[in-house]
């Protein structure tokens, strides 16, 4: 018998085509009065297990994790460490979807009412999020956002083989470098994967070397990880596709990224208040999507919902001879 050190009990499921990996038990005490500092503390002094639970052999660059902090303060229900082989997120749309799924399908979280409002704390603060239950079956989950954006200016780019082109920067809980995918002659479809991968990359590092320079009244990340081509099939339906070096391209729409892509139309006066916008994913896959709140200042509060399913229950065992037994990440 495998004589083993840790057993770490978590529900595995995808939002959309996007997995999440959600840590329910067996992780050592993680210290902090908040979110934010049991996320520091986390990534300071326990990050092995973000390798253990996402990494290789156990996970691959797509999968994200959450860890599910029970509250102790009345002002929220519980709490989410959110995290990938990119570090530790303050927010991510899919993983919200697919941890809230978990909890409530298996009963580790429990509904006072159907249409209770959840409050989770994360590290982009307190989200709103409701289950929408159809004979007691979770069949989608809606979560309302922080504040998203577009900042004022669209800038040209010279890419080679593609010659000059605009991108837009906006944030919806992460940041995105989002370009309409006409501007490379490519549409959003799995035969195109690759081209849009590689588009991807090209664009990010010409934007990120020059992000500096670009005049903003928000305060620009020093690096923004990810490119968001767009793709608009009619007035009430678009598709996305997000591509990073180390994630490789997100499989849903992606939650943040819809957030991202509603502040930019808003900007750009493509779509008002309360109008929904279906955004479908590669695999055509999609969220439902509208702003609820606008601001004077051209930010939005963007609402998402989308559906997850639960594809696993795992007892991932670290065995103290294995000598890749933290995991490991490769990126081409």
């Amino acid at each position: 018998m495998m004589k083993k050190t840790k057993l770490i009990n978590c529900i595995d499921s995808h939002t959309a085509g996007e997995p999440t990996r959600l840590v329910i038990s067996g992780l050592p005490i993680i210290k902090g009065r908040n979110i934010k500092e049991k996320t520091d503390y986390f990534s300071k002094k326990l990050d092995n297990y973000r390798s253990i639970l996402t990494g290789e052999p156990r996970g691959h660059a797509p999968m994200h994790a959450a860890i599910y902090i029970p509250s102790k303060s009345p002002e929220y229900d519980f709490g989410l460490i959110l995290m990938s082989a990119l570090g530790y997120l303050d927010m991510c749309g899919h993983a919200l979807i697919g941890s809230v799924t978990s909890l409530l399908s298996n009963n580790i979280f429990m509904l006072k009412k159907s249409n209770q409002l959840i409050k989770i704390s994360t590290c982009s603060g307190i989200i709103s999020v409701k289950g929408n239950l159809k004979k007691n079956h979770i069949e989608s989950i809606t979560f309302t956002n922080q504040e998203s954006f577009a900042i004022e200016n669209e800038y040209k780019i010279s890419v080679p083989n593609y010659g000059n082109i605009s991108v837009n920067i906006a944030y919806g809980g992460l940041w995105y470098i989002l370009v309409d995918s006409k501007n490379i002659n490519t549409k959003i479809k799995k035969e195109n994967l690759n081209k849009l991968i590689a588009a991807g990359k090209i664009i990010r590092d010409i934007v990120n070397s020059n992000l500096s320079k670009i005049k903003s009244k928000v305060k620009l990340p020093k690096k923004i990880p990810q490119t968001l081509f767009y793709e608009e099939i009619n007035k009430q339906t678009g598709k996305n596709f997000v591509t990073s070096d180390e994630l490789g391209f997100d499989r849903s729409p992606c939650g943040t990224g819809c957030c991202a892509r509603l502040a930019l139309m808003y900007y750009k006066g493509k779509i008002k208040k309360d109008n929904y916008y279906t955004q479908k994913s590669i695999l055509n896959t999609s969220f439902k999507t509208k702003i609820v709140e606008t601001s004077n200042n051209g930010r939005i509060i963007p609402e998402i919902t989308g559906s997850a399913y639960v594809t696993s229950f795992n007892n991932i065992f670290v065995d103290p001879k294995d000598s890749i037994k933290n995991g490991f990440f490769l990126f081409s």
